[in-house]
């Protein structure tokens, strides 16, 4: 008889432990945000809208908010935005983003050709 309640109590600590751990797994991103996901020092993507998982351990995450960060977000193309997002976080510092070469051409410091292309009002 102790040993049934013994095993209820220890599945109901794993049971409580998973929904926990599924609560820090899940961030939600409104239309107006992005979700950038550094998983052990690497860009692993650009998340959003909606639910998104992450791994809270090993996964740093930031938010970005398009409408405070990058105005004129809505009249970029859908191509267009993940690459400015990259640009935002490279000048922020965010990471090890800083060493990344986004320039595609080979010429000119990096990024700077994204930046002209992509930027709606420069």
């Amino acid at each position: 008889m102790m040993l049934l309640r013994l095993s209820e109590s220890i599945e109901l600590v794993v049971f409580v432990a998973g929904l926990v751990l599924l609560g820090l797994c899940v961030r939600v991103a409104r239309e107006s945000e992005r979700i950038a996901i550094l998983r052990l020092g690497r860009l692993a993507g650009i998340r959003g809208p909606g639910l998104v998982f992450v791994f809270p351990i090993v996964d740093k995450t930031r938010r970005i908010d398009l409408d405070r960060e990058i105005p004129g977000w809505r009249s970029l193309r859908s191509d267009q935005l993940p690459e400015v997002i990259r640009l935002r976080l490279v000048a922020s510092g965010f990471g090890c983003l800083g060493s990344v070469n986004l320039n595609r051409s080979g010429s000119g410091p990096p990024g700077e050709e994204h930046q002209r292309s992509t930027w709606p009002n420069s």
